[in-house]
């Protein structure tokens, strides 16, 4: 049986493509399965020209030199370094696809740049959950995420948070489309030499890339989804004193898959919490999304309202920011992503990071996926902009975590 997969970003928002930058267009080197450390970064603004080629960093002023990594060439800014991941294991043998369900993702994520957005844009989705009012020692420490998806490149707002591994038996767990490692920088991101801020900046994001370049499309197959939640379980069996707590699933089936659905159901059995988008072509929540076990994310806007392509349904969960996200991009910089549940599942996979950081503080051990589901709908409320049936138990406030805990 076929089974079609769809990076929600990439298929899904199809209806204004047009109008938007292909990722493609956008100049960039070769990057090294790593973070990139340096001082002292400056934000690029929306008005910044584009990069030329050979360039990374906002400004496009550093150019990239070519650097023996391991044995590989790769290219980084002259004067930075490069920070290995810690410990990646090795790739393993290669899954002939013939064997296995082949699922097709859409394009590319569109990331645009010097777009005119309006005032405040950037800090709407904090605003919206209620971030700016958290304290600062809530921030996600001691919480590992696991970022199912296309990879994670370097980022100097990444720097030392994220291990990369690659399940698809290429060896390269670098991004090569902008999806991971957008929603990474929403999980994790911020350096705190810029004014960017993500959900959790002192968890950590384990990358598990499962998509491989094809022609003009990235793709994936069931087998690799599944191998990626059997090294997660047994990273949890290997390293229980840092278990991966949290797995994020920016994506959606086309058709069911009892596979995928067995394999999570173990992962959430075994006390990990499990969050997934709902979906972009506003009709019902998808796999996983609809899996009983799962968190179910829909979109809003910047004005609060259903983002136009969210799915919705009986399924659904909770609402997030999913729309006008200014995120990180995969050749060092920064962008705006147009939204979509996928980058809307990302807050709410940040928020649960922050819910079991607050509980293990308090109570001295994890809490079920169960007992974070339940926080979180605890503080959560609904939108009056938003029909009733179509946004859950409605936008979380994390500010109200520390009480409901």
């Amino acid at each position: 049986m076929k089974i079609i997969f769809a990076v929600l970003p990439f298929l899904l928002c199809a209806p204004h493509a047009a109008a938007q930058t292909s990722m493609r267009d956008i100049s960039r080197g070769t990057f090294a399965p790593a973070a990139i450390s340096g001082a002292q970064r400056q934000e690029e603004q929306p008005q910044t020209p584009p990069r030329q080629r050979n360039t990374i960093t906002p400004n496009g002023r550093d150019v990239l030199v070519p650097v023996n990594v391991d044995g590989t060439m790769v290219w980084v800014p002259q004067g930075k370094t490069i920070v290995a991941p810690n410990n990646p294991p090795p790739p393993p043998a290669e899954r002939p696809l013939s064997q296995h369900h082949t699922i097709v993702t859409g394009g590319g994520v569109r990331f645009t740049r010097g777009r005119e957005m309006p005032a405040g844009s950037r800090a709407w989705p904090r605003e919206a959950l209620g971030l700016n009012s958290v304290p600062s020692q809530l921030n996600g420490a001691g919480v590992n995420i696991a970022l199912l998806d296309s990879g994670v490149s370097p980022n100097w707002e990444l720097n030392g948070k994220v291990d990369v591994y690659d399940v698809t038996g290429a060896g390269n767990p670098s991004d090569t489309v902008g999806h991971g490692t957008a929603i990474a920088g929403i999980l994790v991101g911020g350096s705190g030499e810029t004014k960017f801020k993500s959900v959790a900046p002192s968890a950590r994001v384990k990358s598990y890339k499962i998509t491989y370049n094809e022609g003009a499309s990235d793709k994936t197959n069931s087998a690799y989804i599944r191998q990626a939640i059997a090294d997660i379980l047994e990273y949890n069996k290997q390293r229980p004193g840092s278990r991966i707590d949290v797995i994020n699933l920016s994506y959606g089936l086309d058709e069911p898959s009892k596979e995928v659905e067995d394999a999570l159901a173990q992962a959430y059995k075994s006390g990990i919490t499990i969050v997934a988008g709902a979906g972009n072509d506003a009709g019902a929540v998808r796999d996983p999304a609809a899996y009983g076990f799962v968190i179910a994310v829909g979109a809003i806007n910047m004005q609060k309202q259903l983002f136009a392509y969210s799915n919705f349904g009986p399924q659904l969960d909770f609402m997030a920011p999913g729309e006008n996200i200014f995120a990180l991009d995969n050749t060092g910089g920064y962008g705006w992503l147009d939204g979509g549940t996928s980058f809307s599942t990302a807050y709410i996979s940040g928020l649960a990071a922050l819910v079991i950081q607050a509980w293990q503080n308090k109570y001295k051990a994890k809490p079920s996926p169960q007992q974070v589901y339940g926080v979180l709908q605890k503080i959560s409320a609904p939108l009056p902009s938003v029909p009733e049936g179509k946004q859950g138990r409605g936008l979380p406030d994390a500010s109200k975590i520390m009480s409901a805990v």
